[in-house]
């Protein structure tokens, strides 16, 4: 006999099929299906970006129970990086994702060292008071560095268009849903395949399960750290070739859509990121044609109450860790 509670979740899920599709039938009757394929095609290209900025965020809470305020400073750090290296020693932004890597990997070090490892055990309050503070002050360094003005890293190949049927897309962002495609897939095979990644999952599950079995879960917590600080610099090099950045960007914009996707994916699971990345990613394409493009960033705020209030453990119906 199936279970009363699995016919509940199908019903949900036939329920939000139906809306969908009656959202989508409208959306063809208006625009027509070239101009939906546009949209659809832009909206999928901004979540997977979204996600790859996501992946650190929720890979840290999964392991570590740390919210990371400043992981949005991080981001938009990693976007400079490649920014100045591209614009000083004419170093390509893909040539220059290693370095981007290695300098926030520094960063993340320097961080954990200072701060995380030592209020990590404290509690919640100052984890959250000193990740929020080390935000404002990369903020305010940013700021006092590199300006207000908004940029984006323009390469020769930015401004060329490409050809799919009835859609025109920019190649860069073509190119650069491609790269955090690949960087997902390596980070997917990386967390099921290596003695790391199965530590990791080991971790947050139950730590001191894994002390017992003999994981080093603190080294655990510090590889864990620095590898998403690289990450998160990765991310940023990626944003900064498709969007325009400034230094105030990261914590209103990226750190809100990562734990939008985080909520909505469910906490450590990278398929349930992908999928949280592309719904958002495409919900702020389409709420930005309907509503306005003012109303871009509210879309996250209300895609996170609702799956607060309506499915707290993520797309998967349950509560899932890496």
């Amino acid at each position: 006999m199936v279970p009363k509670s699995y016919d509940k979740i199908r019903a949900k899920q036939a329920t939000i099929i139906a809306v969908l599709l009656a959202i989508l039938a409208l959306t063809i009757s208006y625009f027509g299906y070239g101009w939906l394929t546009q949209f659809f095609a832009l909206g999928v290209i901004l979540g997977g970006i979204y996600a790859v900025a996501a992946i650190p965020f929720a890979w840290i809470y999964g392991v570590m129970r740390f919210f990371n305020l400043a992981h949005g400073e991080l981001i938009i750090v990693g976007a400079y990086v490649s920014y100045w290296l591209f614009v000083i020693a004419q170093i390509d932004p893909f040539v220059s994702l290693p370095l981007s890597f290695a300098f926030l990997a520094a960063v993340g070090f320097i961080y954990y060292k200072v701060i995380v490892s030592r209020i990590r055990k404290v509690g919640v309050n100052p984890t959250l008071v000193a990740s929020f503070g080390l935000a404002f002050a990369l903020q305010g360094l940013m700021l006092l560095i590199c300006r207000a003005d908004p940029r984006a890293i323009l390469t020769p190949y930015s401004k060329v268009g490409i050809s799919i049927g009835p859609v025109v897309l920019p190649l860069i962002r073509v190119i650069v849903l491609l790269v955090a495609v690949t960087i997902m897939i390596l980070l997917r095979y990386f967390l099921m395949r290596t003695f790391f990644g199965r530590a990791c999952r080991a971790v947050s599950q139950d730590w001191e399960v894994s002390e017992m079995i003999g994981i080093n879960s603190e080294r655990i917590y510090m590889l864990s750290f620095i590898l998403c600080s690289g990450l998160a610099g990765i991310a940023g090099t990626l944003i900064g070739m498709a969007y325009s950045f400034e230094p105030t960007i990261g914590l209103r914009a990226y750190l809100l859509k990562s734990i939008a996707i985080t909520v909505l994916g469910g906490v450590g699971s990278i398929g349930g990121i992908i999928a949280g990345g592309i719904v958002l990613g495409l919900a702020e394409v389409f709420g930005a044609l309907f509503l306005g493009g003012g109303y871009r960033d509210a879309i996250a705020f209300i895609i996170l109450i609702l799956a607060i209030s309506f499915k707290p453990t993520g797309l998967f119906g349950k509560v899932a860790h890496l």
